[in-house]
């Protein structure tokens, strides 16, 4: 099946009713403007895989069908000049998630999804309104970045068959985890892939920012961009009003004579902002396809590749906790995906369950000081899982992860497996919101 990745001018009549299902609240406010067609709006399609900014840089489909540069000559010149007031122009995702993210390395950084309905560019817009240069080094992905299957996809024979099936390149590396993307990029991206996935982002043209003349209606639509650009930045700013409780709690574990060494105190920093819904887990991806062609690319691993084993194909990705659903996520030792601190400066002599034992010995100091009580980390749990049996018992077997949570017994596999010796459960840890 053939991707499509188009690109067209649009105007706000031509858009309200799908910009209505995912955010009514904007077309209210939009409505009453009612913004004639000098207002210019672009529609751009994304496959999956594709980036939508690439390290700041926006990226748009050209006239050769392909995703390129805005300053690209295949990008059509009247909308390059509409996009290129801010580097990174206000958009509205309209009917897939896409991923903000860091390259560093080998590793991926994520930093944020966007689900349709909301907005991104906020920063970089307002930074435009206020006259204020903007110098973004992120990157968006159509869909999920960080996302991999539970079982290895590395043995050669199945490879074999996926490249001969969808022309991947001979050279796709498949070390890492956070390979599996480019893998599946290729196969969604394939004309024998027979699932069309298309990520559609809603950009604002540069006249929607500029002066006008003293109008509630125009205000009201500003006061949105402002709010939507305050609550994004609550991210930012809780992170340096936590910076207060991690003070509190190095004195806490001064006290008890606890010298973790620095990369677990920024992995157990790192956790403290995921269970503040502050910083991205993992998590299965459990039917919907709003991240990626989830069962196409399921049904080429069990088709094509052939699991053997039989595994069940779970693919997980990552996502910023919502503490309203109580779904669990979890983060992995072995696939680290914190901002701050690196794996190589871990210390060469320990182990990955000795660092899970240190980890659960300095959160379960901090949960049971008494003040705890007034802090975000109330009602939270912390459980711990390895493939490899721990003679302490105070580390869980991974084999018994579907039994604490239903997600991973999917019922279209419900004949399958599920991999309890993955790579990313080689010291695992669980955070329950109660």
């Amino acid at each position: 099946m053939d991707r499509v990745r188009a690109m067209q001018e649009t105007d706000w009549q031509s858009v309200r009713e799908e910009v209505k299902q995912v955010n009514p609240e904007l077309t209210k406010i939009i409505d009453s403007i009612d913004p004639d067609k000098k207002y210019k709006l672009i529609k751009a399609c994304y496959s999956f895989g594709d980036l939508i900014v690439d390290q700041g840089i926006l990226q748009l489909p050209g006239s050769n069908s392909k995703i390129h540069s805005i300053n690209s000559e295949f990008v059509n010149p009247k909308i390059k000049a509409q996009l290129a007031y801010s580097p990174i122009p206000l958009a509205l995702t309209l009917n897939k998630i896409s991923e903000v993210f860091l390259a560093a390395d080998e590793r991926v950084i994520p930093l944020k999804t966007f689900d349709p309905g909301e907005l991104f560019g906020t920063f970089e817009t307002l930074n435009f309104i206020f006259n204020k240069k903007s110098h973004p080094l992120w990157c968006v992905s159509a869909g999920s970045r960080l996302i991999f299957t539970l079982p290895k996809i590395s043995e050669n024979s199945g490879l074999k068959r996926l490249r001969l099936q969808y022309g991947i390149p001979t050279d796709t590396s498949l070390r890492l985890l956070s390979d599996h993307w480019q893998l599946f990029k290729h196969i969604a991206n394939h004309a024998n892939f027979n699932e069309l996935w298309q990520n559609e982002i809603l950009f604002f043209s540069e006249d929607w920012f500029k002066p006008h003349k003293k109008d509630a209606h125009w205000y009201e639509f500003k006061l949105y961009l402002f709010r939507e650009g305050w609550l994004q930045s609550q991210q930012s700013i809780k992170k340096e009003q936590f910076g207060l409780f991690w003070q509190k709690y190095n004195t806490l574990i001064a006290k008890r004579r606890l010298q973790p060494p620095p990369y677990l105190s920024d992995t157990l920093k790192h956790l403290l902002l995921v269970s503040s819904s502050e910083a991205p887990a993992i998590q299965p991806i459990h039917n919907s396809e709003l991240a990626a062609p989830i069962h196409g690319l399921q049904k080429a691993i069990l088709d094509v590749y052939q699991l053997k084993k039989d595994y069940a194909p779970t693919i997980m990705h990552s996502i910023i906790p919502n503490k309203n659903n109580n779904n669990p996520v979890y983060y992995s030792l072995s696939f680290p995906t914190l901002l701050e601190g690196t794996p190589e400066s871990k210390h060469s002599s320990s182990t990955i369950m000795l660092d899970m034992r240190d980890i659960k010995l300095l959160l379960d100091t901090l949960l049971r000081d008494p003040t705890i009580e007034q802090s975000f980390l109330k009602g939270m749990s912390f459980s711990y899982f390895h493939v490899e049996d721990d003679i302490y018992h105070e580390i869980k077997s991974s084999k018994l992860i579907p039994e604490e949570d239903n997600r991973f017994n999917d019922q279209l596999f419900k004949n399958l497996s599920f991999c309890s010796t993955s790579p990313f459960w080689r010291g695992c840890i669980r955070i329950t919101f109660s």
